[in-house]
């Protein structure tokens, strides 16, 4: 993942605009780690660009640039409801589950119970509504 070409800014004010370490930056940048869900809708964010052009350095395909509607799994749309959780923050949730799960195998997929849905939104919640 190349975050250097993203926008021109030093990895000093990208640590300070994301609140990732400078050392943890350095570490995704030369390839020695990737960032969990968290900290990648954090440079996502702050980058302005998606969590998938962080992850494969492609920008989202025509089909996937929001625009198009997902479709939110029945257990999710429960537990959102039961949680009282907002519309928007339940297909953000949704669109980033997809986002996740689709850089898996198809082999290693298997549905998502209300616990992966609740364990999703405690690491992105500050980010869905906003």
């Amino acid at each position: 993942m190349d975050l250097r070409n993203a926008r021109h800014w030093t990895q000093d004010e990208l640590a300070k605009r994301t609140g990732i370490s400078k050392s943890f930056l350095s570490e995704i940048e030369n390839g020695h780690t990737v960032p969990g869900g968290e900290r990648l809708l954090r440079l996502a964010e702050a980058l302005g660009t998606s969590t998938d052009y962080l992850l494969r350095g492609q920008a989202f395909a025509a089909n996937d640039t929001g625009d198009v509607p997902v479709a939110i799994p029945p257990d999710l749309a429960e537990l959102a409801a039961a949680k009282g959780w907002s519309f928007l923050a339940t297909e953000r949730l949704a669109r980033a589950q997809k986002s996740f799960v689709a850089r898996r195998s198809r082999a290693a997929q298997k549905p998502w119970a209300r616990a992966d849905w609740e364990h999703l939104y405690e690491a992105v919640k500050e980010y869905l509504d906003s």
